[in-house]
């Protein structure tokens, strides 16, 4: 099923590709990017070797606009990776385990790999997208946003993001084939294809959305990554506050079944006061990964499209103030019920110009051995980021 799916897709792409030649008589191009340096001390997980880094990624976004149907996207990265963070043996563990690509195509070049430099330049995306009155269609490396929670997200089943990730804006993206059909004015329908590193792991899901009493309702099914997924989100308001949830069952091929949950309660006052409360409970274990944990967890808690954490019940909490317009405070407390650790992250934005950022910020965590936080090093950050 999955290989006949995986040759469509490919049949699906080619066909998109003369479409954007239709009625093409004067295409629109539009070029824009960004350049962030982002610098962190801390220490490595399992080594526990003192490590400073300083990540550099120009990022370049090209767009092209054939018709009113047809637009192409490709975004290229180049990551220049400077400090001692590359003699450490977590480095190397990570890089040769090929942990950090979720994707079929290899598009990804090390172009200097050395004790002083690691550049790299890959594809972050890369897509065709036919759009109509009531149909999207998406061919390439795309991101597929599911869900609703705010620091977790069970029902993303395709890119999940860790809530300690310090850079949420940097999101993976899968290589298939997305469809969204609307009908009337609040439903849709999305089906999707995402190739995995191999045809064993190719994912294919379906995803159902409406409006019932104001509240935006999600129904999903599929086989994703070896594993049958059923799952259901939910967003509206109580009152003035934002209320949220999500609830997924996986089924894996070769293992038990387990349920992951999260309900998030959320509110802005005038004064720009954000107030967070959300819940996450995971039923789910790691398991056959070849991959140390501590690996998997430093590299953002995620595997296989899961959401990997070491304990069952989380409570989180965020806060957010603007000092002035241009001045904002983030923080960001999560709790480990089942064993006490808990983790800290404050951090500040400064909006220096229009196209300037500045932050700030840091990972703090504590509790015993047997907690979700107790062995995880402090991390201390600072990022620029430029765009252009």
């Amino acid at each position: 099923m999955k290989q006949r799916c995986s040759n469509h897709l490919v049949g699906l792409v080619g066909l998109l590709i003369p479409l954007s030649a239709i009625a093409a008589d004067k295409p629109e191009f539009q070029f824009s990017g960004s350049f962030q340096s982002l610098g962190t001390i801390s220490e490595t997980p399992v080594s526990r070797e003192d490590y400073w880094s300083d990540l550099n990624r120009l990022r370049l976004d090209f767009g092209a606009r054939f018709n009113s149907f047809v637009a192409a996207t490709a975004v290229i990265d180049n990551e220049f990776l400077l400090g001692s963070v590359i003699d450490t043996d977590d480095f190397q563990l990570v890089k040769d385990s090929d942990l950090d690509s979720n994707t079929r195509w290899d598009w990804d070049n090390l172009v200097v790999d050395n004790e002083d430099l690691v550049w790299r330049a890959n594809v972050y995306r890369a897509f065709l997208k036919f759009t109509s009155e009531d149909l999207n269609v998406v061919a390439g490396r795309q991101r597929i946003a599911w869900g609703t929670g705010r620091l977790w997200n069970p029902t993303d089943v395709f890119n999940p993001v860790s809530p300690l990730q310090i850079d949420k804006s940097q999101r993976d993206g899968v290589d298939g084939l997305s469809a969204e059909y609307f009908f009337g004015d609040l439903s849709s329908v999305e089906l999707v294809y995402a190739l995995g590193q191999e045809s064993e792991l190719d994912s294919l899901g379906a995803r159902f959305g409406t409006n019932i009493g104001g509240y935006d309702i999600g129904l999903l099914v599929g086989d994703i990554r070896e594993s049958d997924l059923v799952g259901v989100d939910f967003g509206g308001n109580i009152g003035n506050a934002g209320f949220r949830g999500e609830a997924t069952y996986r089924k894996p091929d070769d293992g038990s079944g387990y349920s992951q949950i999260v309900l998030s309660l959320d509110y802005s006052w005038p004064n720009s006061v954000y107030f967070l409360l959300e819940y996450f409970y995971n039923g789910g274990n790691l398991g056959g990964t070849g991959i140390p944990d501590e690996i998997i967890e430093a590299r953002g808690r995620r595997f296989n499209g899961e959401i990997v954490t070491k304990n069952r019940n989380f409570l989180a909490t965020a806060l957010g103030y603007d000092f002035t317009p241009l001045i904002r405070f983030d923080g960001l407390v999560i709790y480990d019920v089942d064993e006490g650790g808990l983790f800290f992250g404050p951090s500040v934005n400064w909006n220096i110009m229009p196209n300037l950022d500045w932050r700030l910020g840091a990972q703090l965590s504590s509790g015993g051995a047997d907690s979700e936080y107790g062995d995880d090093a402090d991390v201390y950050f600072t990022s620029v980021r430029v765009y252009f």
